[in-house]
């Protein structure tokens, strides 16, 4: 769906590692962030993994006032799409068919869970070494 919230630095985290580091740098600098799977991670990873990979990550964002976003990216599979409503995630990017996408779009609505329909571009933090350093950087740059 279209950007409903001011623009924020997007990053794609491929572990819990990159999950932690993401969050706990953009508390610490008080910046609003969102993080994004790897492109149809959904299908490796899973939605149970990803929803309690970004659970205590996300509770330290809200104990400290941080609005992140986190999304499951589901590529163009349906089927992964609503595994992962029904886990639930805090959000789903799904890149199917129209069809497919406006009903997804109306369960992840009843359901409070956010709902994409594109990729936002992000800064991949595939292969970082120090993935706080990657993310301050962004930050600041932002």
């Amino acid at each position: 769906m279209a950007e409903t919230a001011p623009l924020r630095p997007s990053f794609t985290v491929h572990g819990a590692g990159d999950i932690a580091a993401v969050v706990d740098t953009a508390a610490a600098l008080g910046a609003a962030v969102r993080i994004l799977s790897a492109p149809g991670a959904s299908a490796s990873l899973g939605p149970a993994w990803f929803a309690r990979a970004v659970q205590a990550p996300l509770a330290r964002a809200r104990a400290a006032g941080i609005p992140v976003e986190a999304f499951l990216d589901c590529a163009d599979h349906a089927g992964e799409a609503m595994a992962a409503l029904r886990e639930p995630v805090p959000g789903v990017i799904f890149t199917g068919a129209p069809e497919a996408a406006d009903k997804l779009a109306a369960i992840a609505s009843a359901q409070g869970v956010a709902f994409r329909i594109d990729r936002p571009v992000s800064h991949d933090l595939a292969g970082c070494s120090d993935p706080a350093a990657a993310v301050r950087a962004r930050l600041a740059a932002a």
